[in-house]
């Protein structure tokens, strides 16, 4: 039973890993021994797929083989797997074929492509049968599975949230979804590790505004400077082809002014005005917390526009936003404590724009952090610069003992924090118990991805 339960683990690494032998091969190096695996049991949870199950009942071996067995099993399910895909791509394919859609949204980049998504379908959804991959579906078996399964119906629109290991990948996801419209929504330097550098994950991301057609409409963030680089380096040949190429940000429209600010503790008042006239079409409180929310809802009020939204159901579409699930969420509990859930948020980008909305927050504020993962070279850099930062924020810190804690405490300490103020964590378990002792009511408590997945400890 003992053997049973270590496979079960090391399968779960592996499937962290998303089936990449070299992210699963470097946590077996630092986790050499089947007494070291035993640690790891209580935080795996294995998604059964048919994959992982074939995985497990072919890999029972004795415990000290199990990372090199799994591998070699791993090695020969993937002709079968390509194949499976293959075929199941097709079916996809074609079915999306047999759809009269009014757009197909596809949306990639670094950081930013759920909220993108939420925020599009409730303003699009006040005119239009929206369909959206669920969650984070962004994988080309994911989306060709949820295609496979939604109820479409013509004049739909479909957003189809793209993510990336590789080069190729957005690729794929284009030509199963086959989108007309494309947002690339950031560029940074997550998943450095598995592209090997910022140009790579460009080119990467560039793939979804390749693939769209000769009159489609590729919208790129203009607050990130590095996809700013990358799209000027592409701009002439996306132009050549007939493709519009549209900048969005809070501050950049092609058809409304838009103004916002701190309402609320965790609302935003929101203003747009037509470009047209000067009147206000739009000026209510939104239940959103922070203000980086402006610019998806700027692409989100181009789009409208362009797909024939009259301005009062913009406005209906508007006044339905609320916060994500685990993305800044908001929650008042008892002794007017605030609780934020930005557990979902695993880039520097977004834990800044999480620490300007907090900056305006008038209560004693505890963050919990474990560092930011997947950044290859910049991660020391990285994880010292989100140290500096949080430092300036936080009252408290609680840091956990993953392979960035290192870099984060030298920031925050560089930056004159001092160490009674600063509790690490060895495993998520023991914040609740730790935040037990620690606040007190009228608190601001933040959780950043704090109970990070064993693969990254």
């Amino acid at each position: 039973m003992k053997a049973l339960a270590r496979l079960t683990t090391i399968l779960g690494i592996l499937q962290q890993s998303h089936y990449d032998g070299a992210f699963f091969g470097a946590w077996v190096l630092r986790h050499p021994t089947p007494a070291d695996w035993d640690a790891f049991e209580d935080k795996i949870k294995v998604n059964w797929t048919w994959k992982a199950r074939l995985l497990f009942y072919s890999s029972i071996a004795p415990s000290r083989l199990l990372p090199s067995v799994l591998r070699f099993n791993l090695l020969c399910l993937r002709p079968c797997e390509w194949l499976a895909i293959k075929i199941i791509c097709f079916a996809a394919r074609r079915r999306m074929e047999r759809f009269n859609f009014r757009a197909v949204i596809g949306i990639t980049g670094s950081f930013g492509k759920t909220t993108t998504k939420e925020i599009l379908a409730q303003v699009l959804g006040a005119k239009f049968s929206v369909r959206r991959t669920p969650e984070n579906t962004n994988t080309l078996l994911g989306v060709a599975r949820w295609i496979m399964r939604e109820q479409f119906a013509d004049g739909d629109i479909a957003i189809v949230e793209m993510g990336a290991y590789r080069g190729g990948d957005i690729a794929a996801l284009s030509a199963l979804a086959r989108p007309t419209i494309g947002i690339l929504t950031g560029l940074n330097e997550a998943h450095r590790e598995r592209f090997g550098s910022l140009e790579a994950t460009a080119a990467a991301k560039s793939e979804l505004i390749d693939a769209l057609p000769a009159d489609g409409i590729g919208l790129w963030k203009a607050d990130s400077e590095n996809l700013k680089n990358a799209v000027q380096a592409r701009l002439k040949k996306w132009v050549g082809r007939g493709i519009r190429v549209v900048p969005y940000s809070r501050k950049e429209n092609a058809y409304w002014d838009i103004d916002a600010q701190d309402h609320q503790e965790t609302k935003v008042l929101i203003r747009a005005r037509g470009k047209t006239g000067s009147h206000a079409v739009i000026e209510d409180v939104v239940d959103l917390f922070g203000l980086h929310h402006c610019a998806p809802l700027s692409a989100a009020l181009f789009l409208a526009k362009e797909l024939g939204m009259p301005q009062e159901e913009i406005c209906q579409g508007i006044k339905k936003l609320h916060p994500l699930d685990r993305r800044l969420t908001p929650l008042y509990v008892r002794g007017n404590r605030l609780l934020i859930d930005d557990s979902y948020n695993a880039t520097l980008d977004g834990a800044i724009a999480a620490l300007d909305a907090l900056s305006g927050i008038k209560r004693r504020k505890i963050g919990v952090f474990a560092g930011i993962q997947e950044h290859g070279e910049e991660s020391e850099r990285i994880n010292r610069e989100l140290g500096g930062k949080i430092s300036k924020c936080f009252d408290i810190i609680l840091l956990g003992r993953t392979q960035a804690a290192d870099a984060i405490e030298r920031g925050i300490r560089e930056a004159g924090f001092t160490s009674n103020r600063l509790i690490c964590y060895n495993d998520g378990k023991e914040v609740e118990e730790i935040l037990k002792k620690i606040t007190q009511d009228g608190d601001c408590v933040y959780f950043s991805p704090y109970d990070r997945p064993a693969l990254y400890i």
